[in-house]
This record gives structure tokens, sequence and C-alpha cells, in this order.
């Protein structure tokens, strides 16, 4: 078994986590006046105000719903039509609006105005749902919050509703509104909240001040990180990790590990035998230039530019065939700024590994697309490799994979799969006529494929650009040596593969953030001023800019490796597309 945590928490730095109810009963008996209760999509409100009437025991205070503000899901529905009817049923375009585009702002200011009369009658008045902060009166800010994947699962669940008035929104609504907007929200409330209050579970929420949350985030800014991991079972999925890591017993199989997906993974504070866990996404817009470094955070300010995922496929099945958009088609279909190359880092491997990427030299497109629209008209199945090359994979390879070439991952292979694009867009063109548990073929995206299509990225172009490189060695050291791979500017950021016995030194300089990831060694730790931090096989450790001078110690009997990762600075990153 591997020394591997799946739920990494950290301690609350001069403060400490409450029962919320009770808590803000008791903050709000101390100080009388206006608050203003903001959240995420998701929560339940009715639940969260009977929780609160229930710890004020009896205590006068107006409630007021801002819900009744709100434009209505006909003009909602209307804003989004850009964006949301596309014609595709799982992407849409990125809203890149506000909150307080779905209220109506005369019906806001009638909100405030009767606030201010309560408050001047000498009430205590509370407002609260999800846009209650938009209310611009002096008052105590609170916000209650739900990580997105529990989002997620209320609304799959039907017990959640969007900002759009959908009762049960879907994953393209919620990817491309809710989360972004409440993300927006969250991120001009932050650094004024009272109170901050993890919602997971509503009958016994949890809660911690404002002060001690940025104090909180401040504090691990500083010093290396691991965020709670998003583990997904899709069926092609594989058994390495849930046989190698207690902990992921409970799966039945694992497709993707995400290692660091920014939008999606969370941070846990622990107190006791309380945990608060919250959205990654709170660091990055309090913590910024700690976590991004001078280099990143002019050019992606709170977006961080990486997404980094172990894709199991060791007695699992081959992925689909794929493919992403360039940077030019993700910026007009989806409205995001970041394109999707890839690269594969395969971490194990056995004689059958294998994967598919680019056209072959002597593959007709037009006789490619045929057989796909077969498949999926007339579930006639037919063999890849005679269109697309099919290459053997070995331990330790790297393989580039630009947008608009056609790819997958096959089957008995553990892969550590890095991209630039924080969010992500697939299209699938042909799955092998697998079929979902109803018996119908998984769906496809045809059509938007091969409109993505570069034909001419083939072998000859593939060899041509150098998407496998070998590795050479960089430098070396007392007891360390750290290698690299000559990589196309598609890649975006740098991969150094650090070898050890003993000790390596390393120092971000405060230029841009580092992700260590443990490849061989159980018994790694990186050390610091003023901290140290565990690194076992397969975690990712964040290093923030603000670490500054670092070292790897390995305290295991054998040589220990490392995958540093590292975003390019931006003149690299804005290096012109192949």
């Amino acid at each position: 078994m591997l020394k591997h945590d799946i739920r990494p928490s950290y301690p609350v730095a001069g403060d400490q986590l409450t029962p919320a109810y009770e808590t803000l009963a008791n903050l709000i008996r101390k100080q009388p006046g206006l608050w203003l209760v903001d959240g995420a999509s998701g929560v339940d409100w009715q639940s969260f105000v009977d929780g609160l009437k229930n710890a004020l025991q009896g205590q006068a205070v107006e409630f007021v719903d801002v819900s009744p503000a709100h434009i209505g899901a006909e003009a909602a529905q209307k804003l989004l039509q850009p964006y949301l009817d596309t014609g595709d049923p799982d992407f849409g375009k990125l809203y890149d609006g506000s909150l307080a585009d779905f209220f109506v702002p005369a019906q806001i200011k009638a909100l405030a105005k009767e606030a201010q009369a309560g408050l001047e009658s000498g009430k205590t008045v509370l407002v609260y749902g999800t846009g209650a902060g938009l209310l611009e009166l002096p008052a105590n800010s609170v916000f209650v919050d739900l990580p997105s994947e529990e989002v997620r699962k209320l609304a799959s669940a039907k017990k959640a509703s969007s900002i759009v008035k959908y009762e049960a929104p879907s994953d393209k609504v919620l990817s491309n509104v809710d989360f972004p907007v409440i993300n927006g929200q969250r991120a001009r409330l932050l650094p004024s909240l009272v109170y901050y209050v993890d919602f997971r579970n509503p009958q016994a929420p949890v809660g911690i001040s404002g002060t001690g949350l940025r104090g909180s985030l401040h504090t691990l800014a500083q010093q290396p990180f691991r965020v709670t991991p998003i583990i997904y079972t899709s069926m092609w999925g594989g058994q390495h990790l849930i046989k190698n890591i207690e902990a992921m017993r409970a799966y039945p199989r694992c497709s993707h590990y995400y290692a660091m997906f920014p939008p999606v993974n969370t941070l846990v504070l622990r107190d006791g035998g309380l945990e608060l866990e919250m959205p990654f996404e709170n660091m990055l817009h309090l913590e910024t230039a700690a976590l991004q470094g001078s280099l990143l955070e002019k050019a992606f300010g709170a977006r961080m530019p990486i997404r980094a995922t172990i894709m199991d496929t060791l007695e699992g099945m081959t992925l689909s065939h794929q493919i992403h958009p360039s940077h030019a088609q993700a910026k007009r279909i989806f409205n995001t700024d970041f394109d999707e190359p890839e690269t594969y880092y395969f971490l194990e491997t056995t004689t059958e590994s294998s994967f598919y990427l680019g056209l072959r030299d002597d593959a007709d497109p037009a006789a490619f697309r045929r057989s796909v629209q077969r498949a999926v008209d007339e579930q006639i199945g037919f063999d890849l490799s005679d269109y697309v090359n099919l290459y053997p994979a070995h331990k330790n390879d790297v393989v580039h994979v630009p947008a608009s070439m056609v790819h997958n991952a096959g089957p008995q292979s553990l892969i550590l799969e890095v991209t630039t694009h924080p969010i992500g867009h697939t299209y699938r063109l042909y799955d092998f006529m697998r079929r979902t548990s109803d018996g119908k073929l998984r769906p496809l995206h045809v059509e938007q494929a091969f409109g993505c299509l570069d034909a001419a990225r083939n072998r000859t172009w593939a060899e041509q650009q150098g998407l496998f490189p070998q590795r050479k060695v960089l430098m070396q050291g007392d007891g360390w040596s750290v290698s690299r791979r000559v990589a196309p500017p598609i890649t975006k950021f740098t991969e150094d593969e650090i070898s050890l016995t003993n000790e390596y030194p390393d120092d971000t300089r405060g230029e841009r953030f580092h992700l260590l990831l443990g490849l061989e060694g159980d018994d790694l730790r990186v050390e610091g001023n003023g901290y140290c931090h565990p690194l076992h096989q397969f975690e990712l450790l964040i290093v923030p800019a603000a670490a500054g001078a670092y070292r790897l110690v390995n305290e295991g009997g054998s040589p220990a490796r490392v995958l540093k990762l590292y975003v390019s600075t931006p003149q690299e990153y804005q290096a012109a597309e192949i």
C-alpha cells in the first residue's frame, strides 16, 4: 500500500472552527444591525433560515429574502441564450457577466430601502439568499458556500437550483454560468467577510470568522500544501490506484484522479474534530501574488493555468478517441482564453500499453469520417488503427499532444496528463462501440470533432515537431540530478525530473509556483523556512511562489524521483502556436 493521503487537511491559523448556526446567532446578538448573507448555487436557503432561527431562540430578527429581486427564469434564459442555446447538449459558452446581471436593479434598491427602514426603526435585519451581497449598504457580510462537486451532486439528485432558475441545472448550465458567476461574487466578498460557512451538512454546518479564513489561507500560501483531489469513476477506469491506496478501496474503478483542477479542487481546514472544506479558488482570490508569483500574477491573475490528472487504465479500457479545439476555436466556441494542449507522462505500463496520436500519413480524412459516421448511424465498428497511428507506451515515456490532433490513451497504463486549460473541453469522435448502462451507445461529438481536426498533424508532422522528446541530464550535484525533455511551445509549461539519494535544493524565487509529483520513493519531504511537508508516491504538492527556497529530502533507503512542473513565463506561454 502507498502512503497516499486522498484528503489532506491543514490546521486553522490563529482562530477556530465553530458550529455555524450557534456562532452566527451569537454574532448577531453582539452586533445587531444589517446582515447580508450571500452564498453559492445549491444552498438550501430554507434549511439555513430554519437552522439560524432555531439558534436565535426567539430573538427578533427580520429575515428578508433577496430572491424576489431576481429577473426571473424567462429573462435569465433569454440573457443566456447565446451561451447555452449552442445546439450542443454538452458544451456551452462561458458566461462572462456578473451576478448583478440576474437581478433587477430597481428591486435591489427597493430591498435596500426596506432594510434601511427596518434598521432605522431599531430592528436587526438579515437579507439572505444568493445575491444578498449585491445590496450596497454598510453591513456584516456572510458567505454560505458549497464546493462545485457538491453542487453537481445536489443538482444530479434534483436538490439544487441555479441562478438561471432551473430547478435541476445540467452540468452545462453549472459550468458555464453558475460556477463562474458565483466565483466572481465570492471573490468580491471574501476580503470583507465577517463569517464564512461550509454548508455541506445543512443540519450542522461549520464556520470560521472572515479574519480566521483569510489568516489561515495566508499562512498556507507561504508553504507547500496539497488540494483535495477529485476522483471520477468512468466505465473505462482502471484498478491500479484502487488496489494501492487504502482510502480508495470503496471506488469500483478510477478513471480520473484530478490532482490539480483549480475550479474543482478544495482545501480542507481542521480544528479538533471539525473540518471546513472550501473551494481552492478562495486561496487564488485572496493570495494571488503569494501563490502565482511575480511572473504569473500579471498574466493570469487568479486563474491558475494548469491542470494535472492521473488517468488509470490498468485493468481498465482504452479512452474514447478524442480531440481538443485550438486556441482560436476555444475562444470562438467556448469563450475561453485557453486551448488544451496536453502532455502524457506514463507513470506505469505493461507490455500491452499503447496510445493513439495523429492521423496516419496515408489516412484519408474523408474515409475516416465516413467510418465514424457509419459507427453512429449503423452501429458498425471499425479498426481505429486503419486511420490513426498506434504507438507502444513504456514507463517514463513523455508524449506531447497538441490541440486539433486526434488522440487517446490505450489500456494498461497509469498516466499523468498535464494541460494548461483549467476547465477542459473534449470532443469524442469514436468510443469503440461502448454502451452506457441503459444499453445506448455513448454520445459522440462527430460534427464538432471533425470541425477541429487538423489533418496535417500526422505521424511525420509529430516527429518533426518533437512530440516524443528524449530525456537529457540538465544539471547534477551531490546525490542529485535534474533531467529535462526539450518540449515544443505547445506545452506552455516545463517538466523536470529530479533524482535524489539525499537532498536536492530548489527555489521559486518568488516568480511562480512549482508542482511536485512523487514518482518513486515514499519517504520524501519538502522542507523550507518554517515548514516541512511529506510527499508520497503520486501525491501532487503545490509549492507557492511565496515559499521561496526549499529542499527535497529523501529519507528512504533507495533513490527517489520527483517530477517538477511549472508554468512557463508569459513570454514563453504566448509563443506562436504550431
